[in-house]
C-alpha cells in the first residue's frame, strides 16, 4: 500500500492586512480551525451546497490541498459570477486581498486543507543534527515553489522507512491517503 502527503513548508513573510469593513475569509461555516500560531492558521474547510459564504477579503496568502474536488460559485464584489472547478489534489496558491463569496454547488462538497500564511519571514534553522535535509530526497516532486512556500508531493511504500532527516523550515503535513 502507498501513502502519499504533500509536505507544505512555510518560508515568506506576511502580506499587508487591508482595511476593510469585510470579514476575513476564516472562520465561516463550514471551515475548522486544526491549527493557529504567530506564523499560519490552518483550516479544514468543506464549501456546503446552497451555503454561500458572506462577502469577504482573503487577509493573508493562503496555500493548500484539495482532498475532494468538485465545483464551487465564486461572486466578485461587482457581482459578477463564474463556477470553479478543481480536482482532488489541486494545489492552491493565493496572494491576499482576493474579495469574493464562495458557494458549494455540488452534492459532493469540495473540501480542502488550506493555511493563511501570517507570520514574518524565518529563514532555515540550521542543521546541526548531522542527519540530511529531509527535502528534496529520493522520490519527492517540488509541486510548488515560490517566495513563501515550497510544497513536497512524495508517497512512500508501508513499512519501508524515509531515513532519519532534519526539517530546516517550519512544515505541516496533509496527508492525501
Amino acid at each position: 500500500m502507498r501513502s502519499s502527503i504533500l509536505a507544505i513548508l512555510i518560508s515568506g513573510s506576511a502580506g499587508l492586512i487591508q482595511s476593510s469593513d469585510l470579514p476575513h475569509a476564516f472562520p465561516r461555516e463550514g471551515a475548522v480551525q486544526l491549527a493557529d500560531n504567530d506564523r499560519v492558521a490552518i483550516w479544514d474547510v468543506t464549501w456546503l451546497k446552497g451555503k454561500p459564504s458572506p462577502m469577504h477579503r482573503h487577509r493573508y496568502d493562503l496555500v493548500g490541498v484539495y482532498l475532494v474536488g468538485s465545483t464551487i460559485r465564486i461572486t466578485l464584489p461587482d457581482g459578477a459570477a463564474r463556477e470553479s472547478t478543481v480536482e482532488p489534489g489541486f494545489i492552491l496558491y493565493q496572494r491576499e486581498a482576493v474579495t469574493h463569496i464562495e458557494e458549494g454547488t455540488a452534492d459532493i462538497p469540495r473540501h480542502a486543507i488550506l493555511a493563511d500564511i501570517k507570520g514574518g519571514p524565518v529563514g532555515e534553522t540550521p542543521n546541526l543534527s548531522g542527519q540530511p535535509a529531509a527535502f528534496p530526497r529520493m522520490g519527492v516532486r517540488r509541486a510548488l515553489d515560490n517566495e513563501k512556500v515550497v510544497i513536497w508531493e512524495y508517497a512512500w511504500t508501508l513499512g519501508q522507512p524515509t531515513g532519519m532527516h532534519f526539517h530546516d523550515k517550519d512544515m505541516f503535513v496533509v496527508f492525501m491517503a
